[in-house]
C-alpha cells in the first residue's frame, strides 16, 4: 500500500478560552525603578481538538484481509523529530478504526519547554515590549500601572501513528507489520498577562552613583584562562524519525580571561565530535552541532531506546597558542535521551492567531 497515503490529513485547533501566563511585579517597594518582573504563573489551561486517521482501504484475498488502523494519537509540545512532551489521547487495537477526532484538556507547564530550541522567554517578551511602547519613565510607570495582555506562540504537535495489519480470513489471526506515523506542527497563540502594579510611582530623590575605580586582573590576560560555565541550551527529548537520524544539541561556554577551546563528544569510548580549536575571550560561545543517533541491533521499528552523549571542553591561555596540549578541561554529565525508528510524514507547519 502506498507509504504516501496510508496516514491522512491531521488538524488541529483551540477550543474556547485559554487560561494565560501570569507575570507581575514582585518588588515591595512598588518603585519603578526597582521593579522585579516574574513568572507569577508559569502553565496555561486550554483545550484543543485534534482531528486524524488511516488509510481506510483494504486490500482482500482469499486468505486474508490488509490495511491500515490507527493505533495511537499523542498531542503535545515539540517539533517534527522531537517531542519535548506528550499526552496519549487515543490507544487500541481495533482494525476497524481508521479515524479518531476528539476534545482534550491539556495543561501545559512552561517547563517542559526548558533545555529546547523553543524555551519560554516570556519576561524577555514582555521587556520588549515594555521599551517598545513606553520610552519615557512616566509613560513606563502607566503602563505598568494597568493590566497588559500579549500573545505568545508554542509549537503544539499532533501525532497520529497507523499500524499495518495482516489479518487470517479463516483463523481471524491478526499479525501486526510495520508503523507510520504523521505530524503536524501548529503554532497556537496563547495569553500572556501580566498583573497591573497600581501602587508602583517614581522615586522622588534618586541614589547617588557610587563613583570609584575598578581593580586590575590579577594575572595578565594573555596568561590567564577559566572555563566558568558549560551548558546545555538545547538538546533533543524523544527523537522520532527515519533511521539513520541525528540529534541537534546547542551548548554555551563561559570564560575568564583570554584563550583557545575546543568541545568534544563521545559515547563511551567512541568519539562522535571533535570541534575546531575556536578563540574564547569576555563573550560566552555557543556551539550548535548534530551527532548521529546510534540504533541497537536488537530494536524494532518505534521501540525506544536509550542515547547517551558525554560533552567536554577543553582549553588553554593565550599564552599556550601554539603548544598540542590543553591542560584545562571541564566535563559535562552524561546526557540522555529517548529515541525511536519510524517513518515520520511531515505536514506542512500551520500557524494560528
Amino acid at each position: 500500500m502506498d507509504k504516501a497515503t496510508e496516514v491522512l490529513a491531521l488538524s488541529l485547533e483551540k477550543v474556547g478560552k485559554v487560561e494565560p501566563f501570569r507575570i507581575n511585579n514582585s518588588d515591595p517597594s512598588h518603585q519603578l525603578d526597582k521593579v522585579i518582573l516574574s513568572v507569577k504563573s508559569d502553565s496555561i489551561n486550554l483545550e484543543l481538538e485534534a482531528k486524524g486517521g488511516c488509510n481506510p482501504d483494504r486490500v482482500e484475498s482469499n486468505i486474508s484481509i490488509k490495511g491500515w488502523y490507527i493505533s495511537s494519537v499523542l498531542l503535545g509540545l515539540g517539533s517534527y523529530n522531537d517531542s519535548y512532551w506528550s499526552q496519549k489521547v487515543y490507544q487500541g487495537e481495533d482494525i476497524s478504526k481508521t479515524s479518531f477526532e476528539g476534545k482534550t484538556q491539556l495543561k501545559v507547564a512552561g517547563s517542559l519547554l526548558d533545555g529546547t530550541p523553543h524555551q519560554l522567554k516570556l519576561l524577555e517578551r514582555f521587556k520588549d515590549l515594555l521599551l517598545q511602547k513606553a520610552k519615557s519613565e512616566k509613560a513606563r510607570l502607566n503602563y505598568l500601572q494597568k493590566d497588559q495582555v500579549f500573545q505568545y506562540q508554542l509549537p503544539f504537535r499532533l501525532e497520529v501513528i497507523c499500524t499495518e495489519f495482516d489479518q487470517n480470513k479463516t483463523t481471524k489471526r491478526i499479525k501486526t507489520l510495520s508503523r507510520s506515523s504523521k505530524v503536524l506542527i501548529k503554532e497556537l497563540s496563547v495569553p500572556v498577562r501580566y498583573q497591573a502594579d497600581p501602587n508602583l510611582k517614581i522615586r522622588k530623590t534618586k541614589p547617588l552613583a557610587l563613583q570609584g575605580s575598578e581593580t586590575g586582573a590579577i594575572f595578565p590576560k594573555s596568561s590567564f584562562l577559566k572555563l566558568e560555565k558549560v551548558e546545555i541550551l538545547s538538546g533533543p527529548r524523544n527523537l522520532r524519525g527515519a533511521c539513520p537520524m541525528s540529534a541537534d544539541f546547542k551548548l554555551q561556554i563561559i570564560g575568564e580571561g583570554s584563550g583557545y577551546i575546543q568541545l568534544t563528544a563521545r559515547r563511551n569510548r567512541t568519539v562522535l565530535y571533535k570541534g575546531k580549536v575556536m578563540k574564547m575571550g569576555a563573550e560566552p560561545v555557543e556551539v550548535n552541532l548534530s551527532l548521529p543517533v546510534k540504533r541497537p541491533l536488537d530494536a524494532n521499528d518505534y521501540e525506544q531506546f536509550l542515547q547517551k552523549v558525554e560533552f567536554e571542553v577543553l582549553a588553554k591561555p593565550e599564552s599556550q597558542k601554539n603548544s598540542q596540549l590543553f591542560p584545562l578541561r571541564k566535563r559535562l554529565d552524561p546526557y540522555l535521551w529517548q529515541a525511536s525508528c519510524i517513518e515520520v510524514i511531515k505536514v506542512a507547519p500551520q500557524s494560528s492567531k
